[in-house]
């Protein structure tokens, strides 16, 4: 892993800062003086390099600048399931940083050639700022966690469905919902689909070459998905 290199936040930077939830109603002079504080340095990764590995000390967050990271957890057997995908202006880590231990319970790995900001967060527990900005930056990540526990309940519902099609169907009708169209767009390639759904690839390949054939749903030539029977 390359070492990290200093850099101060320019206007590109600035502008992926202020998409993010973490900064909600914040003015940009204001995330400029809050991220100065944090200590920000970048780092760039390869394809399949490790950001951040499981056990991992992560008293730093994330910010993904470029590219795309996969979070996956390692089972006792040694497979490893996909539980999430970070794209350009998400965070990674939120989870490690505040729990008790301050180590990673997941591993973050780029699917692509990657550039990470990274933030110290333990400021919001510090006098580095005072308490009125402390406590508008834990009301903003009150509602991060929020969100994400949502997101858990959706993959729980996917994984409690006993069939591979019904598994497939739930997650697809959950993105449809999501994404407000019949057409969907799947952020995952057949592998990081399987993982996500904790089958194997040749199965889940199968199963949706039978639910193509069957009229169920088709594959678009730009790899979109389109649901033909949403009353499935």
């Amino acid at each position: 892993m390359r070492q990290p290199a200093h850099r101060c936040i320019d206007e590109k930077l600035l502008s992926i800062l202020a998409g993010i939830d973490l900064f909600c109603g914040f003015s940009s002079e204001e995330i400029l003086a809050l991220c100065m504080k944090m200590t920000p340095n970048v780092r760039d990764f390869d394809r399949d390099e490790v950001v951040l590995a499981e056990g991992d000390d992560a008293s730093r967050i994330g910010l993904i600048c470029m590219g795309k990271i996969s979070v996956s957890k390692v089972s006792g057997d040694g497979s490893e399931h996909i539980l999430a995908l970070h794209e350009k202006g998400e965070l990674m880590g939120l989870d490690g940083a505040f729990s008790h231990p301050c180590t990673s319970p997941l591993t973050f790995t780029a699917l692509e050639k990657c550039e990470v900001l990274f933030l110290s967060i333990g400021i919001v527990h510090s006098d580095v700022i005072d308490l009125q900005t402390a406590n508008r930056i834990m009301r903003n990540l009150n509602t991060m966690f929020a969100d994400k526990c949502v997101r858990l309940l959706y993959k729980t519902d996917v994984l409690s469905k006993r069939s591979l099609r019904t598994r497939i169907m739930t997650y697809l009708r959950i993105q449809q919902q999501k994404q407000e169209r019949n057409t969907i767009y799947l952020r995952m390639d057949r592998e990081q689909f399987a993982q996500y759904l904790c089958v194997n690839r040749s199965a889940l390949s199968r199963e949706l070459s039978d639910m193509q054939r069957s009229g169920i749903i088709k594959f678009e030539s730009d790899g979109a998905v389109t649901l033909n029977d949403p009353d499935f």
